[in-house]
């Protein structure tokens, strides 16, 4: 009886510390996470919406072959020499169109893959989708903005843990009151359950996609975190992804379409999706490759290249398999596309969720502080005389009675009780 006590005591303080962070979480990160949530929702179909914000640079009309990395990027040459081309990409969901990188400030060049023609320019980071990536990953706020956006992903987690132990019906019995929304209720009640019924629905959407957003935030030490706990022996980063190319005076470097080649080579079953090029005279290729796998988004891979013998320096297959789960999934998984148009969607509508479980939550909070101020507002009421009633009149008895037993008298079908005479 005592121990049943001793748990019962301690959930009813868990429930009210719960609470109490449950509460003043949601406000101090709630802001935060509807601008992430919103943006996020946008981003889930980025490259769709980039490409019809921006008809003129990927409407153009479709041919019969595309052309190799190597003809875009002479074609580009020729057409701009004074362009620095840094690397060039395909854009599988943007009509197929090239994109080449050539500036210091990532300055992006469209280029018509059937044509080499340059569509057009522009800084990412300065176009409609860019702006909402960037608000979306770093508040616009330099450095410091994208650990804020961590942190508050991190308070998103524990909203969802203390969420679902408030949600903790106290009899099983009320169970269905906590998954639906009673009908024909007030607008208080209807909220209130759209709340605790909506958290618990969507809490393990909402905290996986937080957990992967703190994990692509902190990605260093996430990444520091993966080698320490893999089985495999450990290897530097440097080691691993610094490898440089053997310098050879009197040897040019091998053409990029050379390069696509040997990457193909290594990873027959891949394609290459673009490749940067090298900045020095020690650098390396570094091409970027899909290959079938279990997610619709598939395996990448990045293989580096010696840029004279086209030896292989790095092909990310060799590391620990939790490290490539890591690249793998955790951008798929948080943006919804690697289950494809399904998994998408869902990540849609649980983006939407959050600045609703936060409006409808809030409102919770608003009402029932309103309440407990007007309470405290409330005068005391004065301390008024008690006021005793005078008991009714009897009739007297008469002294002669006083000491008389009681006598019951049949008068018929009433009984009639009085004093018996002396």
């Amino acid at each position: 009886m005592a121990k049943s006590r001793f748990f019962s005591k301690m959930a009813r303080h868990q429930k009210l510390w719960y609470g109490k962070w449950h509460v003043w979480m949601g406000i101090f990160a709630g802001s935060i996470l509807i601008i992430v949530s919103m943006t996020g929702s946008l981003l889930v179909f980025e490259q769709e919406l980039d490409t019809w914000l921006n008809p003129e640079l990927f409407d153009f009309e479709i041919g019969t072959e595309k052309l190799s990395y190597q003809q875009v990027v002479e074609k580009v040459k020729l057409a701009h020499p004074d362009w620095e081309l840094k690397s060039i990409f395909l854009m599988p969901d943007r009509n197929d169109a090239y994109q080449l990188i050539y500036s210091d400030d990532f300055r992006q060049a469209i280029i018509n893959p059937y044509t080499g023609e340059v569509t057009g320019t522009r800084i990412y980071g300065k176009s409609a989708m860019g702006v909402i990536r960037d608000l979306h990953r770093t508040l616009l706020i330099p450095t410091i903005g994208r650990y804020i956006v961590g942190f508050a992903s991190i308070f998103m987690v524990i909203l969802m843990i203390t969420g679902l132990r408030l949600w903790i019906p106290k009899h099983w019995s009320r169970l269905k009151e906590k998954l639906t929304i009673k009908k024909g209720a007030s607008f208080k009640r209807q909220n209130y359950d759209l709340h605790q019924s909506m958290g618990f629905y969507f809490s393990p959407f909402i905290s996986l996609i937080s957990l992967t957003g703190v994990a692509i935030t902190f990605s260093p030490l996430v990444i520091l975190a993966l080698f320490l706990v893999s089985f495999e022996p450990p290897k530097s980063v440097d080691e691993i992804l610094g490898v440089p190319s053997t310098y050879q005076a009197e040897v040019p470097p091998i053409s990029i379409d050379d390069a696509a080649r040997l990457a193909m080579k290594e990873v027959p079953a891949g394609k290459v999706m673009g490749m940067s090029f090298p900045a020095d005279s020690v650098a390396t290729y570094a091409v970027n490759m899909i290959s079938p796998g279990k997610s619709k988004t598939g395996n990448f891979n990045i293989i580096n290249l010696d840029q004279y013998s086209g030896k292989v320096l790095l092909n990310l297959d060799d590391l620990p398999n939790i490290g490539k789960a890591y690249v793998n999934w955790v951008t798929p998984i948080h943006y919804g596309t690697f289950g494809g148009l399904t998994t998408r969607i869902i990540a849609l509508i649980t983006t939407l969720m959050v600045p609703i479980l936060f409006v409808s939550g809030f409102i919770i909070w608003w009402q029932r502080w309103k309440k407990q101020k007007k309470l405290a507002d409330k005068p005391a009421l004065a301390a008024e005389p008690i006021k005793i009633k005078k008991p009714a009149n009897r009739p007297k008895v008469r002294p002669e009675l006083s000491n008389s037993s009681p006598t019951v008298v049949n008068h018929g079908p009433i009984l009639f009780i009085t004093a018996a005479q002396k």
